[in-house]
């Protein structure tokens, strides 16, 4: 004759077993996922640092670009202004505005072009030579915007006007902004320039 008691106790016992497995299973697949996702988020952290720093660098060289762009007028009208050395920052008025100005480093200087205030996006282009530009909208859209502030140093006898006739000094502030995946990032570039026409008699 069959134990019936055996049989239950038997099955009990299999069914606990069975339990213990699924349970044992829940918790090394829970391991595995805490030991994938930390590499995970070092990696997905280290690639936003790397996106970060790239873009850094971009941002400085646009800024520089700037700032040499409007070394360029400072010097242009000097050799070609001798008789009135007043006239050292003619070409960049619109920058002396509150809201500032762009340059486009790819057009020919002021009184041509490359000095203009934005009236819409102002965004970087890249185009199919790799060349960052705002004016030829062609190529590849970029987030980088830029803006250049000119103004006049603290301790000056006025504000900048259009012939720099305020004083022998100005301060050139260039801002780039730019977004890296969902964050707002900026870079600030400030150097002085002089009238060196001015200063050198």
């Amino acid at each position: 004759m069959i134990n019936q008691n055996f049989i239950k106790r038997n099955s009990w016992e299999k069914t606990k077993e069975s339990a213990f497995t699924l349970v044992e299973t829940l918790v090394a697949i829970s391991i595995l996922l805490i030991a994938i996702m930390g590499p995970l988020t070092v990696v997905s952290q280290a690639l936003q640092a790397s996106y970060f720093s790239r873009d850094q660098v971009t941002a400085f060289y646009l800024a520089q670009d700037a700032v040499e762009y409007v070394r360029n007028v400072r010097d242009t009208n000097s050799l070609t202004a001798s008789t009135d050395p007043t006239q050292w920052l003619t070409g960049l008025t619109l920058c002396m505005n509150a809201q500032g100005c762009q340059v486009d480093t790819t057009q020919p200087p002021p009184p041509s072009g490359g000095v203009y205030t934005c009236g819409g996006a102002c965004n970087f282009w890249i185009n199919a030579n790799g060349v960052y530009q705002t004016t030829q909208q062609t190529g590849t859209q970029t987030s980088f915007k830029r803006t250049v502030y000119l103004t006049a140093p603290v301790n000056a006898a006025g504000p900048l006007n259009g012939s720099g006739a305020a004083g022998p000094e100005a301060i050139v502030k260039v801002i780039v902004t730019w977004t890296t995946g969902a964050q707002a990032r900026s870079f600030t570039l400030e150097d002085h320039l002089t009238n060196w026409e001015t200063t050198a008699h």
